[in-house]
């Protein structure tokens, strides 16, 4: 079985060269989520790991931008967007995904994280403001750690294993 999550997040503007880079505190925030979703999903009978693809939520060449996000978003079973700096088109992509919840029987399951030192609820958009944000932190040795004792990572564990009819389990380990 494959599940396909899409992360969402702002890139930076090197201006030095005049380019921009994906924004490597969120990337490695998405892939601690991830690495903690397969560590804590196994299939019951086979000890293979269940398959969980990751990819940045982005537009391909040769189509129109919207078109190609919205069929990712389709084809998603999860969406994280990291809200940190409020991005537009984060907050677009976001939009859209809300949307989709709402029409579609069938959508993808929409997540929400922010750096904490940067991150102020305060400027949270008012239609967003229901909306539970698991917050994470940079250690000095450069790795994340979510301030929600990570509920996040088990509610999308446990909304995989239900929608699995009972043939994954959830995996009871210790996690930093």
């Amino acid at each position: 079985m494959s599940t396909k999550i899409y992360g969402a997040y702002q890139w930076e503007l090197n201006q030095k060269e005049g380019t921009s880079e994906k924004n490597k505190t969120s990337a490695k925030a998405m892939l601690t989520i991830v690495g903690r979703l397969k560590a804590r999903v196994k299939l019951h009978d086979k000890s293979d790991e269940l398959k969980i693809q990751y990819a940045r939520l982005r537009a391909t060449s040769g189509g129109f931008t919207l078109d190609t996000i919205h069929n990712r978003m389709e084809n998603a079973y999860a969406l994280i967007f990291d809200i940190t700096q409020f991005n537009p088109n984060v907050m677009l992509e976001l939009g859209m995904a809300l949307q989709m919840q709402r029409c579609l029987k069938k959508s993808a399951k929409v997540f929400l994280i922010a750096h904490a030192e940067k991150y102020s609820d305060l400027k949270m958009p008012g239609d967003l403001s229901g909306f539970f944000v698991s917050t994470y932190k940079v250690n000095n040795d450069g790795s994340i750690v979510f301030g929600d004792q990570n509920s996040l990572v088990m509610r999308m564990t446990s909304d995989i294993v239900s929608d699995l009819d009972g043939d994954y389990i959830e995996m009871d380990i210790d996690e930093k």
